[in-house]
C-alpha cells in the first residue's frame, strides 16, 4: 500500500489530473470548480461539435460490475446530469463572464435535443477508463 492510498487530497489530485489530461487530449474544456460526487470532487468537461454538446462528468471510481452512483445533492437537490441539474448548471455558468458562452451553448443544445451527457469511470479492477452515456431522470 502506498502513502497516497490513505491521503484523500493526493487521491483527489490524481483523479482530477487523470480526468483533466483525458478531456484536454480529446479537445474538451475542463470547467472550473467541482460538481458534486464523493466529497464534492466530480469535475465537468464540455465539448462542442457544431450544435451538439457533450458534457462529461468524472472521474468516478467503479469496482468491477458494482456500478456507480450519481450525486442527488449537486447544484441544489438535483440528480447529477438530470434536466433540472442541467438547468442549474446553466444558471451557475451564466454567473461568470468566463463561462457565459458555454452556458448559452449548453442551453441551446438542450433545447434542440443535441445535448449528450456521460460519465467517465475508472474501473479499479481492470485499471481501464470507460465512458458511460447517461440519461438521468429528474
Amino acid at each position: 500500500m502506498s502513502e497516497t492510498d490513505n491521503d484523500p487530497d493526493e487521491h483527489f489530485r490524481l483523479r482530477t489530473e487523470l480526468f483533466a489530461n483525458y478531456v484536454t487530449r480529446e479537445g474538451a474544456t475542463l470547467l472550473p470548480g467541482c460538481f458534486g460526487g464523493e466529497g464534492g470532487q466530480d469535475r465537468l468537461a464540455y465539448l462542442q461539435r457544431g450544435e451538439h454538446v457533450i458534457l462529461l462528468l468524472g472521474l468516478k471510481l467503479m469496482h468491477g460490475e458494482e456500478g456507480i452512483q450519481l450525486d442527488t445533492n449537486s447544484l441544489g437537490s438535483h440528480l447529477q446530469l438530470s434536466p433540472p441539474w442541467i438547468e442549474a448548471l446553466v444558471t451557475h455558468l451564466r454567473n461568470s463572464s468566463a463561462t457565459e458562452a458555454i452556458a448559452a451553448a449548453i442551453a441551446h443544445a438542450s433545447s434542440i435535443g443535441q445535448l449528450t451527457t456521460a460519465v467517465m469511470l475508472l474501473d479499479l479492477e481492470t485499471q481501464k477508463l470507460r465512458l458511460l452515456p447517461v440519461n438521468a431522470a429528474a
